[in-house]
């Protein structure tokens, strides 16, 4: 088992680890919101979405729900993790409910044909609205 910043990685997935007493290097904070950025591969047209934690955006496609977003105050965009849940809107279908850690996006992919979504970073000050805007 490989425990990174608070999360017990193992055969069985990612799950947030659990102490008395917390651990002197892990430090973590709550952040505000996150910045999850979409990537529609047919069309090449990444997208970024600021969202609150505890709040749900829809899109055309999915309703994304941040349920947790805690990072390292040391370098908040490289050390992000964010607890989502991604829902197709079409059926109400489940694609993702797990961890997206901004550092190593791979590691709790998205499991999509089309799409894929990973964690920029989360937000230490209050979101004005949820909102998209285009990238690219």
């Amino acid at each position: 088992m490989l425990c990174w910043f608070g999360l017990s990685v193992s055969a069985q997935g990612i799950a947030p680890e659990y102490r008395d007493e917390p651990d002197s290097d892990f430090q973590a904070q709550t952040g505000r919101s996150a910045i999850i950025r979409s990537l529609d591969s047919i069309a090449g047209k990444t997208e970024d979405f600021e969202i609150a934690t505890g709040q749900s955006l829809n899109t055309d496609r999915f309703s994304i729900t941040l349920h947790d977003c805690r990072y390292l105050p040391e370098n908040p965009q490289l050390h992000s993790f964010a607890f989502v849940e991604i829902k197709q809107i079409s059926d109400n279908t489940e694609i993702f409910n797990a961890w997206l850690i901004s550092q190593l996006p791979a590691l709790s992919a998205v499991e999509h044909p089309r799409y894929d979504f990973w964690l920029i970073r989360c937000t230490t000050s209050e979101p004005e609205e949820a909102s998209g805007s285009e990238v690219n």
